[in-house]
Order: structure tokens, then sequence, then C-alpha cells
């Protein structure tokens, strides 16, 4: 395993999946670069409203076939509405996984920091693939919002996820940085309970009041990993 390419991007609030949507480019600049534009059999997991899915269609990528799963009906609902006769499964990870055939390619976006239980989803990926791309959060994302709530990152440091990768994978990591600048902390809260990052935690009164009061930015930090099966 390679690390490479540190990079750092400032960014100003436009949207609240800004961040996301940029490491989804930048993962679908990598599958095509280490994978070219044919993918075979792809199975993507937590697919929310198509956004990866989208981004490989307008670079003309070729797909034999693509399944999908992701836990929110509404973000399914949104995946359907806008491609048809795809292939989406209401489910997590693991249950996709083992009820899926197997895939020639498994990709993921900005989703699998949420697994229940990462090392047997990383496996049962292992089993069920050839090739994988993956994208995660981990754990400097907002480090300074973290430090001045004095609360800390339920995501896990690039060496922890470098350790598990490496029982199952070989392959290339790029670690990526996005920071976010707001002009009201109102505008952090909204993008932080519009934006998925949350990953369904909530938080407590006297957190939400203090982070009202944070006139900082919101770091993003992610990993994208290209490989193959060992």
């Amino acid at each position: 395993m390679r690390f490479f390419s540190f990079d750092r991007a400032y960014q100003t609030y436009s949207s609240s999946c800004i961040a996301q949507d940029l490491f989804a480019s930048k993962l679908t600049w990598q599958m095509i670069k280490h994978f070219g534009m044919q993918l075979g059999n792809v199975g993507e997991l937590g697919c929310g409203g198509g956004e990866l899915y989208a981004k490989l269609v307008k670079q003309g990528v070729a797909l034999a076939s693509f399944k999908g799963c992701d836990i929110s009906e509404k973000m399914l609902q949104r995946f359907e509405e806008r491609f048809k006769g795809i292939e989406v499964f209401c489910e997590d990870f693991d249950r996709f996984l083992i009820q899926s055939k197997k895939f020639d390619l498994i990709c993921s976006s900005s989703s699998l920091q949420w697994s229940k239980d990462f090392e047997k989803t990383l496996q049962n990926i292992a089993q069920k693939c050839q090739n994988v791309a993956l994208s995660f959060l981990s754990s400097a994302t907002f480090a300074s919002l973290h430090q001045f709530l004095g609360t800390h990152s339920p995501l896990r440091p690039i060496w922890e996820v470098s350790q598990s990768l490496q029982k199952y994978f070989v392959g290339e990591m790029m670690i990526s940085y996005v920071d976010l600048e707001f002009s009201h902390s109102t505008q952090i809260l909204k993008h932080l309970r519009e934006s998925g990052v949350l990953g369904g935690g909530v938080l407590g009164y006297q957190q939400a009041k203090k982070l009202l009061q944070y006139q900082g930015k919101l770091e993003y930090e992610n990993i994208i990993f290209i490989g193959e099966v060992k």
C-alpha cells in the first residue's frame, strides 16, 4: 500500500454537500485512471441519490450492470427518479453484500465510515469483488469544531483505516482535505444537519447552544483507496 498526493482545497460554503461532491469527483477520476472506461459489473455501497453514478455516466464510463444500496428510502427514491432501470436496494452494507452475487468492482463515496462493523464490511467486500474504489471520511474531519466543543470524532484515524485495508486489499491511498468557511454559525449548524456528516448523530442541547458561538471553519479529511483484493 502506498500513500500519495496530499492536497488541500479551500472552498466557501455554497451547498450542503460541496465537500462530498468534490470527493466523489476525485473518486470518479481515480476509478477511470486505474480501471479505464469499462468497469463491468459494479456495486455501490451508500449510493444515496445517485451522485457518484451520475458522474460516471457523465464521463461516458461503460457499465455492464450497476446495483446500489442505501439505508435511506428517500435518497433511493431520488436515485430512481433520476435514473430509470437501475437496481437499488434499501439495505445496510453487509446485508446487501451478503445477498449479492460477485461484482467486478465495488465502490463507495463518503459512506463506509458509517459501517456498523467496519472490519466485517471490508471482509464482505473482499469476498464479493475483484477491484475496489472506496472513499472514507476520517478522524481529522471537523477537528477544530471538536476541539471547540470538547468532543471527540467518531470517525477512524488514517492509520486505523490503513491497517484494516491492508488485511484484505492491495492498492494506493490518497488523502485529501477540504476546508469550508462560513459567514455565520447558523450556517454551520444548517450544514451539519443537511449534509449527513453527523452520521445520524445529534448534538445535545448544550453542545448545540455552544456551537452557535463557533466562528471557525469545518475541515474535511478524506481517504480514497483504489486497489484489488489480495
